[in-house]
């Protein structure tokens, strides 16, 4: 008994720091869901009334023809949603899968007889909550990834909490947070299945959150990409013991079957709603939204917009705030592109010095998990360009759905600099831990800081 005491108490000792990270993301995510002036989150009106919808008529909503209206939605931006324009007929995001929606409403029953303000922020802090269930998600993908490194989860999970443009969107009301905990759960149960051997046990599970993601937004819909890259993978992982090829393609094969059955209900009800060959409703809400900005009306050609689109993709990837509208100091971004590629370059760092360090029995293994997550970020960079070649959406959050291996690869490269670092202090008798603890409490300390300063230097005083 005296043993099993003290295991637990060693465990939860090294979760302390993980708690500490956890903690700081809810009072700042919070800060941010109660300062954030109403509907200054982008499509937020649209994501809030799918909810009333639900509660208020027991149905879902059905997008049509109306529910966009370009000239209306810049002048109450251009106005800041005053309170005699009303965001009621904002609702084009009405053909998007229901489960953040049906998860939310008990929350907005809830709040009914409160101040409409106070139930908007009540659905903000709701999935400010999915975002805890995320940094959690991450922290177990990298300690998947690193079993044997206490420091390189903690950062990832640091970045993953921290990044100032995801905690204001995560201090909003819309579905994208329900996605990347889908995903990143995803992403933990293939990495799993990369690391066992033989009979792996969690393609059942893969399966059911991939049809959980079908059921929860578009951009989730790279999962079943995923899940074919990590039976190619495994086959690769295995090509010398000759898996045999059923063997291999059965199980993920399943695993797609399960998730098919899990979001049939919803894609029948597309086609029923929509059309037969609309039962996904993007071609409906293609239609809706006439007026939104097209990439070739406003640049004529895909090379002249390919610039502007990557310098906005990175300055809103880390904050551009409100309705795209609201930038920070140019030297703010130019420090956040210097510790970008700080941390990138420590990849060379990491593999110049053989890090990550595995044993021989676990390098295939390794390179077929972060060859994984590569994919997993590639599929979503892939997409997010693709959609940008017919709507220029050139919004750094549409990289979200991987923030995990975002999170994950920059965290690499800051963990090689670190052991650096610690290295070259160790002529001064400096403790090699001791100097992993200060130089990670700084990481957060600084993001801390920067997620306050964008709060109240930048947001606050752009609405005031």
């Amino acid at each position: 008994m005296t043993m099993r005491l003290i295991w637990y108490n060693l465990r939860m000792a090294r979760r302390l720091p993980l708690f500490g990270i956890v903690w700081a993301y809810l009072a700042l995510a919070a800060l941010y869901a109660v300062n954030t002036p109403r509907w200054e989150v982008p499509d937020e009106p649209a994501h809030y009334n799918y909810v009333r919808t639900i509660a208020e008529t027991g149905a879902l909503p059905v997008l049509q023809l109306g529910d966009y209206d370009q000239a209306y939605l810049e002048a109450i931006k251009s106005q800041k949603f005053p309170p005699d324009m009303p965001v009621d007929g904002i609702r084009y995001e009405s053909h998007q899968p229901p489960s953040y929606y049906l998860l939310a409403t008990p929350f907005y029953i809830a709040g009914q007889p409160a101040h409409p303000d106070a139930r908007l922020i009540g659905l903000r802090l709701y999935s400010v909550l999915w975002g805890a269930v995320l940094l959690a998600l991450v922290y177990r993908l990298a300690a998947q990834l690193f079993p044997d490194d206490p420091w390189l989860p903690l950062i990832a999970t640091s970045i993953a909490a921290f990044v100032p443009q995801h905690l204001a969107m995560v201090s909003g009301v819309n579905n994208d947070v329900l996605s990347e905990v889908i995903l990143t759960a995803i992403a933990l149960v293939l990495v799993r299945i990369l690391g066992q051997r033989s009979n792996p046990r969690g393609w059942p599970w893969a399966g059911v959150l991939v049809g959980l993601g079908l059921l929860t937004k578009t951009t989730a819909y790279v999962s079943v990409g995923l899940v074919v890259a990590a039976a190619a993978l495994r086959w690769w992982q295995n090509r010398a013991d000759r898996l045999p090829l059923m063997q291999a393609v059965l199980p993920p094969a399943r695993a797609l079957l399960v998730a098919a059955l899990i979001g049939s209900p919803w894609f029948v009800r597309g086609a029923l709603t929509y059309g037969p060959g609309d039962w996904l409703g993007l071609g409906r809400h293609n239609a809706v939204v006439i007026g939104q900005p097209r990439t070739l009306e406003l640049y004529g050609n895909y090379a002249a917009a390919a610039g502007d689109w990557l310098a906005i993709m990175f300055r809103s990837f880390w904050g551009q705030f409100g309705w795209m509208g609201v930038v920070l100091d140019a030297r703010i971004y130019l420090a956040l592109l210097a510790c970008s590629l700080f941390a990138l370059s420590g990849w060379a760092v990491a593999l110049r010095s053989g890090e990550p360090q595995t044993a021989d029995g676990r390098a295939r293994m390794q390179f077929a998990q972060l060859a994984l997550l590569a994919v997993w970020f590639a599929f979503t960079f892939t997409t997010t360009a693709a959609y940008s070649l017919e709507f220029f959406q050139a919004q750094g959050r549409y990289l979200f759905p991987a923030l995990g291996a975002i999170a994950i690869g920059l965290a690499i490269g800051l963990r090689a600099w670190w052991r650096l670092f610690a290295h070259a202090l160790a002529r001064f008798r400096l403790p090699a831990g001791a100097v992993e603890w200060a130089l990670t409490g700084a990481l957060v300390v600084a993001f801390c800081v920067l997620d306050l300063v964008c709060l109240y230097r930048f947001l606050i005083p752009a609405f005031r």
